[in-house]
């Protein structure tokens, strides 16, 4: 089983790209996210793969993160989700939105996605709701090693601080880090708290 592809992007099409390794292409399945994320043609690319093999194809879906790649195996596992869906849902709802979807028990985010009826929103919903805590601790794992140690203090204070106002913790971490990361230095705590609650609006 082929678990990981580092080479060349050589072709980018709507739901597929062509990495080439060593002069043979493989042709790789990707979510939206995932193809936006991608570097320019010719430039050297790793994705996290997940090989589908049947006696009719053998077929490839990539990941630019770890976390994508578990959401799309925990998606898959519920009944009524292939894999050609998993990589639709991926592509509507980022690992963000699907994990704020699965805390806040939100099936109208899921019924948004084509091909999710109201019954397979729920049915989502009520069965990913025990796996995203593992998936959580790998978000904030990887937001905790690309910050520094003044950027951590700083989402702490501003997580506290939204915890006192009402908020839960899992939604509003991810997305203050995100306004963190996403933002110039010598951030001041009252501008994310800020830039958080418009974010937060925005997803509602």
């Amino acid at each position: 089983m082929i678990s990981k592809l580092t080479g060349l992007l050589d072709t980018v099409e709507d739901t597929q790209i062509v990495i080439d390794v060593g002069g043979v292409g493989y042709e790789v399945f990707c979510s939206s996210s995932t193809i936006s994320s991608l570097p320019t043609l010719g430039s050297k690319v790793t994705l996290i793969i997940r090989s589908h093999v049947r006696e009719d194809h053998f077929h490839l879906y990539g990941f630019i993160s770890i976390k994508e790649k578990l959401l799309f195996d925990y998606l898959v596992k519920v009944q009524g989700v292939g894999n050609k869906l998993a990589l639709v849902i991926l592509s509507n709802l980022n690992p963000e939105q699907l994990i704020n979807a699965i805390v806040n028990k939100d099936t109208s985010a899921f019924a948004s996605v084509s091909g999710v009826g109201p019954k397979l929103a729920s049915r989502l919903a009520t069965e990913l709701e025990g796996k995203v805590a593992k998936i959580q601790e790998i978000f904030i794992n990887e937001i905790d090693i690309n910050q520094s140690n003044d950027d951590n203090l700083l989402l702490n204070d501003v997580v506290s601080a939204l915890i006192n106002l009402g908020y839960k913790r899992n939604e509003v971490h991810l997305i203050a880090s995100k306004v963190i990361k996403s933002s110039s230095d010598n951030l001041s705590i009252d501008f994310v708290i800020k830039e958080t609650l418009r974010e937060l609006s925005i997803n509602v």
